[in-house]
């Protein structure tokens, strides 16, 4: 699973970006994840953000699925689409 989303890198927008999960970690209530973007899947990224404290239920979907889910609430994430 990834997102796409048209970001800004260093005032040069980057349509349909590439973003994943590349580090994951968490406990039973919180995840923390490494989110890099690249500019398509087979490229290498040119930048990543950690997002910390992601809330987790331990019964709920697949941790990953609720990371992305999170991050798509996130407003700068509005408008990512799943591919």
């Amino acid at each position: 699973m990834a997102l796409k989303k048209s970001v800004l890198f260093k005032s040069i927008n980057i349509s349909d970006a590439y973003l994943r999960i590349f580090q994951f970690e968490g406990n039973k209530d919180r995840l923390h994840v490494g989110l890099e973007f690249c500019k398509d899947s087979g490229s290498e990224r040119f930048d990543s953000m950690t997002i910390q404290n992601i809330p987790f239920d331990i019964s709920g979907k697949n941790p990953i699925t609720q990371a992305y889910e999170y991050i798509k609430s996130q407003p700068e994430f509005i408008g990512s689409q799943d591919c």
